[in-house]
């Protein structure tokens, strides 16, 4: 191979890398962080109680689902639409909540709105 069709190809190649991580790897690592602070603010507005999930989850006499609908990141600040739902024994819960929260931190967050589900 010529030096400029090397040139080329690891050009492709860096493009197609860039490419990926741009629209594909970081939306998904987005939304995995953007569920976990939907977690974390449940917790911390004291929607359940989180010694309760710890014994009730893993034994299957309780339910915890996520799900997130829209988020984007602004520079270090990330907006997410979500709802969360825990039900067990003693707990029903399901909020859909608009949020955001600072880029690598489970601990500074903003509802914007929250509302108990419409089922």
């Amino acid at each position: 191979m010529k030096k400029s069709t090397m040139l080329v190809l690891f050009v492709v190649i860096m493009l197609g890398y860039f490419i990926y991580d741009r629209y594909v790897a970081q939306p998904k690592e987005l939304v995995r962080l953007s569920k976990l602070m939907l977690s974390q603010v449940a917790i911390k507005e004291g929607w359940f109680d989180p010694s309760e999930g710890l014994r009730d989850l893993p034994n299957g006499t309780a339910t915890l689902h996520k799900e997130i609908d829209t988020s984007f990141k602004d520079g270090d600040t990330a907006y997410a639409n979500g709802k969360i739902a825990y039900k067990s024994k003693t707990t029903d819960i399901c909020k859909v909540v608009d949020f955001k929260f600072t880029y690598g931190s489970l601990n500074d967050y903003e509802i914007f709105s929250q509302s108990d589900c419409i089922e």
